[in-house]
């Protein structure tokens, strides 16, 4: 999952790192309205400061690159979406979608057809 889900406005945030899966993860203190969110991987803080959803989300797929980590199988589409279409990093060919055996060569087929129904 990329949003592990909202925690409790009063939770720590360090409280709760244990709990976390080692992909990077958005955690929402409180609503994802607020700027209440932050970026972890491996259990780890990424930022400090708490941020607010969509920067989160830009940091979260930055950490991916900057890791160069293959996406969650489980979120791969919706990361690759927004790899796509709001980020415009379109490689002709290939994916950072770990398929169950191998890295994946072509793109989604679910993915283009969004792009081209948004378009």
């Amino acid at each position: 999952r990329v949003l592990q889900g909202t925690q409790d406005e009063g939770r720590n945030i360090t409280e709760i790192l244990c709990e976390l899966p080692c992909t990077p993860t958005i955690v929402a203190l409180g609503s994802i309205f607020q700027k209440k969110c932050f970026v972890t991987c491996e259990q780890q803080i990424l930022f400090a400061e708490p941020v607010d959803f969509s920067e989160a989300t830009c940091l979260l797929l930055l950490s991916y690159y900057v890791f160069n980590l293959p996406y969650a199988y489980t979120v791969a589409t919706t990361l690759e979406f927004l790899q796509r279409e709001m980020f415009t990093i379109n490689p002709p060919s290939g994916s950072k979608c770990m398929n169950a055996r191998k890295l994946r060569k072509a793109v989604s087929c679910k993915i283009m057809t969004l792009m081209h129904h948004l378009r």
